[in-house]
């Protein structure tokens, strides 16, 4: 009671003299904030960001890449959940990008490609409503934007689409859509939730990864065919009513005499049952009895990958049944993949429920992976096909595994991203085992079967290994061994030519630069098969980093040598801070222009003070209690939209921080929790505790830490 009599006796004292220029100075905080600016960006290969400080000018200012969007691009990247907008920034990007490979894809049509993509895609999220905008935004930022040029014609079968996932969820008891959000949230999100029976019996409900419900479900490409509107009987693109999309033609449509799948799913109440080659197994059961009810296993007078024709033939080998069922199960809301063994000459399926599942209809196998190695033969490799064109291998799950680990390094032994390693072996004649993408660091891997051996070739813009053909890597490979295969490729990549420079003997001390960032990195590379060209964001990342001055900023532009502070190369994360040494421009700079196809995606926070050792008590009441404890001046004063609040804890306390209005109304508590010793900065965005805007007015602002109590006022004006 002590503590609030004299808070609010501080507050009466304030609001009594409205202005008090009393001309004493008190001691203040060290630095005091002066400017700070945060952003996210994607960094291509062999560009730059470049985070200024001007001494005269007191702001930060920084310079992006070019992105080269349209206007309704941008748009169209505002309006996308959070978790989505890089994602389809490098996927409108990548247009521009690849205008030659796109051209060469649609030459009559070159006057519609890049802007008109573009725009043409954006429209289509700016147009859409809740609760299908993550989905369609979801599937424009990953279909490869050589199928965007494809699809220009029917843009809207991506709505389709997405509608039909929320349509046929209304038929199905075992699966629900659940939407986290609006898309005016940040997050928005949506999955699935489904009913399972375990296997003792009971049936327990799971919620499906959301990025496996975008990927797995939502996403509208198997592997090679295009997501279009297809005659049934051509396999060709057609203007609806004559051509359908499968998500609904397979749930609404039947050919006479062949049962209709929305009627077989019907009352089925688990999306599995945990059994093995049984077709009372929930959906995944009534999918296996309608594949085989609908298809016969016999080579079509027409070889095809896209799902609607294959139904209309009702016929197929493993390649027809695969991308049937992918289909159909999708359709299902069962998240499928379709998966590939090239050199036996064999292709199947899989679904996930909490693990990645084995699954071939035509045989009756479901959760059965060893029925392959070696019943069948020796697997040589297996892999998984997603939808923009990347894969990655599963042999683990079908075949006593070696591991393989592929580093690809240039002239002078720095690594290399972006280069094309395939690898192959004896078998079947087919395109290849696998094949994949190095990262930054130059390595990718790929898990192979036993008691094979296995040849490898790399290909990338700096060269390629060996110069024809392909080169023994393993020879009668072993269960469980790792092996290394390096190789070096005859060009070089760009690297900094920089060294570290000596501190000045004279400093100016004067602004000091905090900085954060860390990096994801985005590998693109180009499917062989479907010539799609796909992109997968890892971690770590990498970057360079480095500060400067305006003088060597100039020389690293022009590709001289140069001197910086703080080098940091080949990192995926830093934060620290510089004090300026000189008056002068000053630059923060992160560099990807040691790459060669990878982009960088990066969150970046500058924050810029200026030393201060006194401030004025024009705003300022005396303070109690102990001199341990410190409350600043909020910074700016007057404020609009927010404003930053700093206090010093000389030794742990609890800590109340609290906003009133000019009556003495609590507006706020922005703190209330035991602190330890430290220099504290929170941030107010002007609002009250329900999230609303408060209005322009005088608003003081207090500290509690022990029995230390002192009162402080704001003016906010809107």
């Amino acid at each position: 009671m002590r503590h609030i009599a004299m808070l609010l006796a501080s507050i009466a004292l304030i609001i009594g003299f409205s202005v008090v220029s009393t001309g004493r100075a008190e001691p203040g905080p060290e630095w005091a904030l002066v400017d700070s600016i945060s952003f996210q960006t994607l960094i291509p290969a062999g560009e730059r960001v470049v985070v200024s400080f001007d001494t005269n000018a007191n702001s930060l200012g920084v310079t992006m890449p070019p992105d080269n969007l349209t206007d309704l691009a941008k748009q169209a990247i505002e309006k996308a959940p959070i978790w989505l907008k890089r994602d389809l920034q490098d996927t409108f990007a990548r247009i521009k990008e690849l205008y030659p490979a796109i051209r060469k894809f649609k030459p009559e049509r070159q006057a519609e490609l890049t802007d008109n993509i573009m725009s043409t895609f954006a429209s289509l999220i700016l147009e859409v409503q809740d609760p299908l905008v993550d989905e369609v935004a979801f599937q424009v930022a990953h279909l490869a934007p050589e199928v965007l040029a494809e699809m220009l014609d029917h843009p809207i079968v991506l709505v389709d689409n997405a509608e039909y996932v929320y349509r046929n969820d209304e038929y199905l008891n075992y699966v629900e859509v659940m939407d986290y959000g609006t898309s005016s949230d940040e997050d928005y999100h949506s999955t699935v939730e489904y009913r399972v029976r375990t296997a003792e019996g009971d049936t327990i409900k799971c919620e499906l990864p959301r990025e496996y419900y975008y990927w797995y479900i939502v996403h509208p490409k198997l592997t090679k065919e295009l997501p279009a509107y297809i005659d049934p009987h051509t396999g060709s693109p057609a203007d609806p009513p004559g051509g359908v999309f499968w998500r609904d033609y397979f749930f609404n449509h039947a050919d006479p005499e062949y049962p209709l799948l929305k009627d077989q799913l019907a009352g089925c109440s688990t999306l599995w049952n945990g059994f093995r080659n049984s077709l009372d197994n929930g959906a995944v059961g009534v999918v296996t009895k309608w594949i085989k009810d609908v298809m016969v296993f016999k080579t079509p007078p027409t070889r095809s990958t896209v799902p609607v024709k294959i139904y209309a033939m009702h016929m197929g080998t493993c390649s027809e049944h695969s991308y049937i069922t992918a289909a159909a199960a999708r359709t299902a809301l069962i998240p499928a993949v379709v998966t590939v063994a090239y050199r036996n000459d064999h292709k199947w399926n899989e679904f996930y429920e909490r693990r990645w599942i084995h699954w071939e209809p035509v045989n009756t196998m479901i959760d059965s992976p060893d029925s392959y190695d070696p019943g069948w033969w020796d697997l040589a490799a297996a892999f998984d096909w997603r939808g923009d064109g990347y894969v990655w291998t599963v042999s683990e799950r079908y075949t006593p595994e070696c591991t393989l680990t592929v580093r690809v390094e240039d002239a002078n032994g720095n690594p290399v991203d972006g280069a094309r390693v395939v690898i192959d072996s004896e078998g079947h004649p087919g395109p290849r085992c696998s094949f994949g993408y190095t990262n930054t660091s130059g390595e990718c891997q790929f898990t192979l079967g036993d008691k094979r051996n296995f040849y490898g070739r790399v290909d990338s813009d700096i060269g390629c290994y060996p110069s024809s053909g392909e080169v023994e890597i393993i020879f009668n490979s072993l269960a469980g061994e790792h092996y290394l295969w390096s190789c070096n490729l005859t060009g070089e990549i760009p690297q900094l030519l920089v060294k570290e420079n000596p501190l000045p003997q004279t400093r100016l001390d004067r602004y000091k630069l905090e900085f954060d960032f860390n990096a994801k990195e985005v590998v693109h590379g180009l499917n062989p098969d479907s010539w799609d060209m796909f992109s997968e964001t890892i971690s770590p990342g990498n970057i360079d980093f480095f500060i400067c001055d305006s003088e060597n900023l100039t020389q690293y532009t022009s590709g001289n040598h140069f001197g910086a502070f703080q080098i940091a190369e080949d990192i995926d994360s830093k934060d620290g801070s510089f004090v300026v040494s000189t008056d002068d421009r000053w630059y923060l700079v992160l560099s990807n222009e040691d790459a060669v196809t990878a982009k960088e995606v990066v969150d970046v926070t500058v924050t810029l003070y200026e030393r201060s050792p006194y401030q004025a008590t024009e705003t300022s009441t005396p303070c109690s209690g102990t001199s341990e404890f410190a409350l600043f001046q909020n910074y700016p004063n007057p404020c609009n939209q927010g404003t930053i609040i700093s206090y010093d804890l000389k030794t742990p306390t609890r800590a109340v921080l609290r906003i009133y209005d000019i009556s003495g109304k609590l507006v706020r508590t922005l703190v209330d929790a035991d602190q330890n010793q430290g220099f504290y900065t929170i941030s107010w965005d002007a609002k009250d505790s329900s999230g609303r805007e408060v209005a322009s007015g005088l608003y003081f602002y207090s500290l509690e830490a022990g029995d230390f109590i002192c009162a402080k006022k704001m003016l906010i004006l809107k």
